[in-house]
């Protein structure tokens, strides 16, 4: 289980929160939403003590820390896979460097068995070995995604983090990338959290929302009361005009 509990968290004079807190159940596929700036990314890395807090408390599982903790302990970080913004693929490797990145790193396997996870991790996104030694810059922005997806599962973690990872693609790309993240989180009962603006993908994955707004959290509860709360904001983000349409 993941709680925040009362956060604070500003830059100068800038406050972002005053007393933010939520509770994300293991298992859970939560949805953060909301407009721009109001800290939907900075919440991710929150969560993963990628950023550090004026006041409040994460507990994270069995970690604790607050505003005057030191490193996060790799332990944790080892469990979360993180799908950033924009890919955020090495130009200059291949797919097969950039998917084993992790592995590579930690030099704790040989190398045949970490190809044999790359493999893995490729398959599990629906892409072929026959790409491996390509440049990223040589696929489309869907298989990008996916390269992405599959570098954040090669270790299996129990955790995975998305940061907007349907922006840029096609309505057809983006469903497919929808329905990955789905069987993702349902293959072994992972906990799932994504940033999004996309309407399609609060209705097909989440199971909890989070609402962010310049005064903090406005909704947070279960999918279905959200698709139907007549709070004004919430109102307005669902009735954008998306090309995917709601069903």
């Amino acid at each position: 289980m993941i709680t925040l509990s009362h956060i604070h968290r500003q830059f100068g004079n800038h406050v972002i929160y005053t007393d933010l807190s939520t509770a994300i159940e293991e298992g859970a596929r939560v949805c953060i939403v909301g407009k721009s700036g109001v800290g939907k990314s900075l919440l991710m890395k929150i969560i993963l003590g990628l950023e550090k807090l004026n006041g409040g408390q994460v507990t994270f599982g069995t970690y604790q820390w607050g505003a005057d903790r030191e490193d996060i302990p790799s332990e944790l970080l080892s469990k979360c896979g993180v799908v950033f913004q924009g890919n955020a693929l090495f130009d200059s490797l291949t797919i097969r460097e950039n998917v084993g990145l992790k592995l590579d790193e930690a030099h704790q396997l040989p190398k045949e068995e970490i190809d044999q996870l790359v493999v893995t991790a490729l398959d599990a996104v629906g892409l072929k070995r026959d790409i491996w030694d390509l440049l990223p810059s040589s696929l489309s922005g869907g298989m990008q995604k996916r390269v992405a997806i599959a570098r954040a599962i090669i270790d299996r973690p129990p955790f995975l983090f998305y940061d907007e990872p349907t922006t840029g693609l096609d309505p057809v790309n983006a469903a497919v990338i929808d329905e990955l993240m789905l069987s993702l989180a349902l293959e072994q009962d992972r906990t799932s959290i994504v940033i999004t603006h996309d309407v399609q993908t609060v209705a097909m994955f989440a199971t909890q929302v989070i609402m962010l707004s310049e005064e903090g959290i406005i909704f947070d509860g279960a999918k279905e009361y959200f698709l139907s709360d007549p709070h004004p904001e919430i109102q307005q983000f669902l009735n954008r005009h998306y090309s995917r349409r709601i069903t």
